[in-house]
C-alpha cells in the first residue's frame, strides 16, 4: 500500500538552493494506515521540479547533499534514471529536457571514486537493506534557532538503534549548532557513518544535542546503539573554521552557437597538479566560416551557470573566461582537423589546440 510523495523532492531542493530549512513537516508524514508507506523521489520524466544536475549546477557537494537528504527516510527510494549520477538536463525546451539518454561516460567516471555521487547513492542504500529502522522507522525532527541547519532522528520503539540524520545548508562552515531533543541522555555517544570522521563532532545533553564542526553544505548520519561493527564508511567533508564553499561544477558542457551546433556531450574532467580541468575533443567540421563560438556551461543554455569572453591573447586561441560574459569566439579553424578544447577551471582559463594524430 503505497503513493507517491510529491511533496518530499521540492521541500529538498529548496532546502539547499535557499540555503535554510525548507523540509517543514515533509519529513514525517502521516501515513494512511500501519502497514502503508511513501514513495519519494528527487525528479521524473515530467514537469515536477528539474534535473537535480541542473537545478544545482552540476556542483557535486550540493548534489550530494540533495542525495542524503532524499535517501535517508523510512519511505521507499524511487531513483529517477540519471540522477544516481547527477546527469543535467538536455538543452531542450519542455519536459522532453528532462528525457535524454543515461551518460554512460558520467557513469564510468563515477564507479572507481569511492566518493562519488553514485557511490553515495550505492551506500545509503546498502545502509537501508541492512537496518529496519531506515526502511519503516518513524522520523522525529529536531529544533533549532538555526535555521540554515536541519536535524532529525530515525527510530522505532522496539529497536534501540537510532539514527540521526544532520544537513547543513549554509554555503559557510557552522562551528556549532544546538537542537531541541528528549529522546536521549546526557553523555550518550554516537557514530559517524557518514560525513566527518573527526571525534567529538557530537555532544548530548538530557535536553539538546550540540554538532560541530559543520562543513558548507555538510550532511551526517550518526549512529547510535549497542552494533559494535558499524564504522564509518563515507566522508567527503573537509570543515575548514570560518570556511565557506567554492562553486566546482562536478559537470561541465562545450555549448556551441545555438544555431549552428548544440550543447555537446560532457567535457572530461580530470585534476593536473591541483587544478580542476575539463577538455572536450571537436571536429573543425563543426565551425562556421573557419570559426568556432561557444561558452562553458554547467547547464542547460537558459538555466546553467555560463562562462564566456574575458579576453583573448593575440593568436586567438587561449584567454580568460568570466561567469555570463560573451561568447568566445576563435577563429583560424581548419575543417579537416580535431581541436581539444580545455578550460582550466581553477585559474578560468582556456585554450584550444589542434590535437595530433
Amino acid at each position: 500500500n503505497m503513493v507517491f510523495d510529491f511533496d518530499v523532492g521540492r521541500a529538498s531542493l529548496l532546502s539547499i538552493v535557499n540555503r535554510n530549512d525548507k523540509t517543514g513537516n515533509t519529513l514525517s508524514p502521516n501515513k494512511p494506515t500501519i502497514n502503508s508507506t511513501f514513495g519519494t523521489f528527487l525528479g521524473n520524466h515530467d514537469e515536477y521540479y528539474g534535473r537535480v544536475g541542473t537545478v544545482l549546477g552540476g556542483q557535486e557537494q550540493l548534489i550530494k547533499q540533495a542525495t542524503a537528504l532524499s535517501l535517508l527516510r523510512p519511505t521507499v527510494p524511487f531513483i529517477y534514471y540519471g540522477n544516481e549520477i547527477g546527469q543535467p538536463e538536455e538543452n531542450l525546451s519542455g519536459d522532453i529536457r528532462l528525457r535524454g539518454p543515461f551518460k554512460w561516460n558520467l557513469a564510468e567516471s563515477q564507479k572507481d571514486n569511492p566518493l562519488s555521487i553514485l557511490n553515495l547513492n550505492k551506500i545509503i542504500l546498502s545502509l537501508k537493506d541492512k537496518y529496519d529502522e531506515l526502511q519503516t522507522g518513524v522520523v522525529t525532527k529536531l529544533y533549532s534557532t538555526n535555521n540554515t541547519c536541519l536535524a532529525y532522528f530515525i527510530g522505532q520503539d522496539y529497536s534501540s538503534n537510532k539514527f540521526l540524520c544532520v544537513f547543513n545548508f549554509n554555503n559557510k562552515a557552522v562551528s556549532d549548532v544546538s537542537f531541541s531533543q528528549n529522546n536521549l541522555k546526557s553523555g550518550t555517544s554516537a557514530k559517524v557513518i557518514i560525513g566527518d570522521n573527526q571525534e567529538n563532532t557530537i555532544e548530548f545533553t538530557d535536553d539538546s544535542v550540540i554538532v560541530k564542526n559543520l562543513a558548507p553544505y555538510s550532511y551526517r548520519l550518526y549512529y547510535i546503539g549497542s552494533d559494535n561493527t558499524i564504522k564509518n564508511i563515507f566522508d567527503d567533508e573537509i570543515y575548514v573554521e570560518n570556511g565557506e564553499y567554492k562553486d566546482i561544477p562536478s559537470i561541465l558542457y562545450l555549448r556551441g552557437t545555438m544555431n549552428t551546433w548544440g550543447l555537446t556531450d560532457l567535457m572530461n574532467k580530470t585534476v593536473v597538479d591541483g587544478d580542476i580541468i575539463f577538455t572536450k575533443d571537436i571536429s573543425g567540421s563543426s565551425s562556421v566560416n573557419g570559426k568556432f563560438e561557444f561558452k562553458f556551461d554547467t547547464g542547460s543554455w537558459a538555466e546553467g551557470q555560463n562562462w564566456g569572453l574575458k579576453s583573448l591573447n593575440v593568436d586567438e586561441l587561449s584567454g580568460y573566461v568570466i561567469s555570463n560574459g560573451n561568447n568566445i569566439t576563435v577563429s583560424g579553424i581548419d575543417s579537416s582537423k580535431t581541436y581539444t578544447f580545455t578550460f582550466n577551471f581553477t585559474d578560468l582559463t582556456f585554450s584550444v589546440k589542434e590535437k595530433s594524430n
